[in-house]
């Protein structure tokens, strides 16, 4: 009895779905509009991830997750052009992350 409980704990736990980090949320819906590899998918994760080290580093966090909810709350693909509003989102986060 106690094996078909354990075994069914552990179906369970598989069947919850994984949850992705925003980065890799805001790259697999850019990706789907501009038609990324999986490579390109990667590339997409790995300069997200490294953006928010570099604005965690200079104390502006915030400044990244301001940026990155704004990627993927207003992009739209249009054609397959991923387009957002967020430039004053982004010109705050290069300008912290820009000093020297």
């Amino acid at each position: 009895m106690r094996y078909k409980i354990f075994f069914y704990a552990i179906f369970l736990v598989g069947m919850l779905p994984a949850c992705d980090s925003t980065e890799e949320a805001l790259c697999d819906v850019k990706c789907e509009c501009e038609g990324c590899s999986y490579v390109g998918f990667d590339v997409c994760v790995n300069e997200n991830e490294a953006k928010y080290r570099e604005a965690d580093s200079r104390g502006c966090p915030d400044l990244y997750d301001d940026w990155l909810d704004c990627e993927y709350e207003t992009g739209v693909c249009q054609g397959a052009d991923w387009r957002t509003t967020c430039g004053p989102e982004k010109d705050r986060l290069k300008n912290c992350t820009d000093k020297k």
